[in-house]
């Protein structure tokens, strides 16, 4: 767990992933006084990258697959294109296909190292 802002946002995305149920308990707050320290831009993107990171920790095929897809969609869209119009295979053709591929395997790797590693945490069966 971060010791930071996000330390909520892990704990809530780990506890999830669990399967276990969030409830949303509402507190009664006195009004801030003073303003904000938080910036939309760099917290705003800070928290966007932490949730990626936190998917990519817990399920990366998620990040993974959407991203081979589309380079493998776009490889097979230009393989098309390449063929009956322009009759002549393209290089770029051949680096998306090629791209989608390593994405799709690396996160199958990656996937399976977050299994080891929630095994490892969990510990040993009893």
């Amino acid at each position: 767990m971060p010791n930071s802002f996000s330390f909520s946002t892990t704990s809530t995305l780990a506890v999830l992933h669990e399967g276990h149920t969030i409830h949303f308990v509402p507190i009664d707050v006195r009004p801030r006084q003073g303003r904000s320290s938080v910036s939309l831009i760099r917290d705003g993107l800070g928290t966007i990258l932490l949730v990626v990171r936190l998917i990519s920790l817990f399920a990366p095929l998620r990040v993974f697959v959407p991203i081979a897809g589309f380079c493998l969609l776009g490889g097979a869209v230009s393989f098309c294109l390449d063929l009956l119009v322009f009759r002549n295979l393209n290089d770029a053709t051949l680096m998306l296909v090629l791209a989608g591929l390593m994405i799709f395997f690396y996160g199958v790797l990656a996937d399976q190292v977050a299994a080891i590693r929630r095994e490892v945490m969990r510990g040993p069966p009893q």
